[in-house]
């Protein structure tokens, strides 16, 4: 399905470091609410640039795979990043800020039934 995320997140791989003849096998197990605002597709396509790029050898910088998710969506690059950040732009410009909790801090995320696409919101 040319709409997932992951899927298109490997062919853009393989595209832009020029390694077509490489394929790749990856079994999607969602746990992050859809619809919920929490990144689950972009945090997914940027773990599936990343490894991809891991299978291959590290052809590709990580300011080269920043780069080329925007591609794909304006806040993957958020999950390429490290620590916390506040992001402007579309979502591409991060600064590193001080988390906003102490670490190991309990979270509790309540997500109603109704949901609201990406697409839409933006």
């Amino acid at each position: 399905d040319s709409t997932n995320l992951v899927l298109r997140a490997l062919e853009l791989m393989r595209q832009k470091t020029g390694k077509t003849d490489v394929f790749f096998h990856a079994d999607l197990f969602k746990r992050v609410p859809a619809q919920a605002g929490l990144g689950g597709g972009s945090a997914n396509a940027a773990t599936a640039m990343w490894g991809a790029n891991v299978l291959m050898g590290n052809p590709a910088t990580l300011e080269q795979i920043i780069d080329w998710s925007a591609d794909l969506g304006s806040d993957i690059t958020f999950f390429l990043s490290r620590g916390t950040a506040y992001c402007t732009g579309r979502g591409e410009i991060m600064t590193p800020i001080d988390p906003p909790l102490p670490a190991g801090a309990k979270l509790t995320i309540v997500k109603p039934d109704l949901g609201l696409s990406t697409p839409k919101v933006f």
